[in-house]
């Protein structure tokens, strides 16, 4: 007897779930490239909710400076210097509370593509991790091209600001991201000697440009900070981090 086949779900475990919400809330917020001016976000076009269901995803992933967020809460609670049971339940609610929301969503969204031929994109589906009935098989050169690794420079560097650009070392002087690659994920770490783990860095930004700005807290003035980048592909792979790149805090 065969056994059942596993269904998709949405990630739970810190690190995926992590990955995971990001990604998602990175696709939730940008323009649909579908729409006409005026551009309509994906929410927005998935019939999301905002007070009940986006408005809170978005305030409990918060910022890296947001107090009880997701993103201030997590990274304090994974490492080891700062790690306390009081922060693990904290981030333990924070994920309950996101994946009720994500999970009630998922559920709806599975419904409308069903009765409604064609409703959710690819890329709706691979973020909400929703199976798609009739999977297209990519061809080499597709997996050829979903794992380049951006090469990072600092564009420009102002007073707790720095530009910094991602540029595909195959095609250096082209301003867009490389075939097939719908994000760039740019990461930080603030310190003297860069940590060898990508996990250890900083999560900045998803973004669909190849040039971003990275701005900092008057508290970490005069210090190093390290990048990394990713691409993160338009079937939500996420490719190899770029060698890590210093600047100083001016």
């Amino acid at each position: 007897m065969s056994k059942k086949k596993k269904s998709l779900s949405f990630p739970e475990s810190d690190d995926k779930f992590d990955a995971a919400w990001k990604q998602l809330m990175a696709h939730l917020g940008i323009p649909d490239p579908t729409s006409s001016s005026p551009a309509v976000v994906s929410w927005t076009r998935l019939g999301m909710d905002n007070v009940s269901e986006y408005t809170p995803l978005v305030n409990l992933l918060g910022t890296p400076t947001a107090v009880n967020s997701w993103e201030y809460v997590y990274p304090l609670e994974k490492a080891k210097g700062t790690h306390t049971d009081a922060l693990k339940l904290q981030k333990n609610t924070i994920k309950a509370d996101a994946l009720v929301i994500i999970h009630a969503v998922r559920l709806i969204l599975k419904e409308k593509n069903k009765t409604t031929k064609g409703f959710l994109t690819a890329n709706d589906m691979t973020f909400w991790y929703i199976p798609n009935p009739n999977p297209i098989t990519p061809s080499m050169d597709a997996v050829r091209t979903s794992h380049p690794i951006p090469a990072l420079s600092i564009h420009e560097t102002k007073s707790r600001q720095h530009t910094v650009d991602a540029h595909n070392p195959e095609t250096p002087k082209s301003t867009g991201l490389p075939e097939g690659m719908q994000f760039i994920w740019l990461k930080r770490f603030i310190g003297a000697t860069p940590p060898a783990d990508p996990d250890q860095y900083q999560h900045v930004m998803f973004s669909g440009k190849f040039r971003n700005v990275s701005t900092f807290l008057a508290t970490y003035q005069k210090q190093t900070v390290w990048y990394i980048a990713c691409y993160i592909s338009s079937t939500g792979e996420t490719g190899e981090f770029s060698d890590p790149l210093s600047a100083n805090i001016a």
